[in-house]
């Protein structure tokens, strides 16, 4: 199945995100792919000031990826990417240029208002991808705020 192929792992550096970065080390480790661990930081214009920022924080995400390594001290063969631009935008076309196999990354769980106001990455590559993609949703009691129902249940006599 992924014998020898590519395994692409976006992160934002999230409890999501490092749940999915569990998993691909372990289907990696079990097919013997290879992981591409990719986070994808805004692009800035081109201010003085705000690209020294700019600059600054990709070191920083260089840093912090290179800090990513597997937990059970295994050998994967694990390369990093910083990108930039748009997050869902940059993982599917980094995604198709390496001709990824896979995508493994987390989701924030966000329904309700807070998904429609502020999308979601995942979804937008789920959509756009042209290889398969496993999404990890957050363990029960990772998600800070559970939804409130409310129904309203009324019997009639027939």
């Amino acid at each position: 199945m992924l014998a020898n192929k590519i395994i692409v792992v976006p992160t934002d550096f999230s409890e999501f995100s490092d749940e999915a970065f569990v998993y691909a080390i372990r289907l990696a480790g079990v097919y013997g792919s290879t992981l591409h661990v990719v986070h994808v930081v805004a692009s800035t214009f081109s201010l003085d000031d705000a690209q020294a920022v700019h600059l600054s924080k990709v070191q920083e995400v260089r840093e912090r990826l290179n800090q990513l390594l597997p937990g059970d001290g295994s050998s994967l063969q694990i390369h990093r990417h910083v990108l930039e631009g748009s997050a869902a935008s940059e993982i599917v076309n980094f995604a198709k240029q390496f001709q990824a196999d896979l995508i493994v990354m987390g989701t924030h769980g966000r329904t309700g208002v807070t998904h429609l106001l502020m999308g979601s990455v995942a979804e937008k590559v789920v959509r756009q991808a042209i290889c398969p993609v496993l999404v990890v949703r957050p363990r029960l009691e990772t998600v800070k705020e559970l939804p409130t129902v409310f129904a309203k249940v009324s019997v009639q006599p027939s």
